[in-house]
């Protein structure tokens, strides 16, 4: 569910959603969505059953490129190498 809708949904302004949200969760929605994007990419990679393109189109990503770039932002390696240590160290 994107954030447009969780607004219609709650019957609040934007402004009035994006303020209660971060009173509530302590961050931004988008904050929040990329946090819950994060954690399940790292769930898949560690699962190992998909690949890295159907990861990217599970996590609403129009290109696998996109993931990387998200990825490597916010955990400092790409998907593949995350993956890749991963299982040099079982």
């Amino acid at each position: 569910m994107d954030g447009e809708t969780c607004i219609r949904l709650a019957g609040l302004s934007r402004s009035r959603f994006f303020e209660l949200f971060r009173e509530s969760m302590g961050v931004s929605p988008r904050v929040y969505a990329n946090a819950l994007r994060l954690e399940k990419a790292i769930e898949q990679l560690v699962d190992g059953t998909k690949d890295i393109k159907t990861l990217s189109e599970d996590l609403g990503f129009s290109a696998p490129p996109h993931l990387t770039r998200f990825f490597q932002r916010h955990l400092g390696s790409s998907p593949r190498e995350f993956r890749r240590g991963l299982t040099s160290t079982q």
